[in-house]
């Protein structure tokens, strides 16, 4: 079974890109395009949103998200 992390997602810094968030989270995460706009919304109302997913998606993620203006971490399950 393939190690997974968890990517919190909890606010925003000004000038984020979200769209491009949301887009992020269709194409990385695998999430229909409703999800996506759903957890891009809660992210602008500082309500924090978790994902599991692969490791590697998870740092892709993480790193892309971050870029974009989304303040959001990373931690390994337990």
């Amino acid at each position: 079974m393939e190690p997974t992390l968890k990517i919190t997602f909890s606010g925003w810094k000004v000038g984020m890109r979200s769209l491009r968030f949301a887009q992020l989270l269709r194409h990385q995460a695998g999430l229909g395009l409703k999800e996506a706009w759903d957890i891009k919304t809660r992210v602008l109302d500082h309500v924090p949103v978790v994902l599991e997913l692969p490791a590697p998606t998870a740092a892709d993620l993480f790193a892309q998200a971050t870029a974009l203006g989304v303040i959001c971490t990373l931690e390994a399950n337990t």
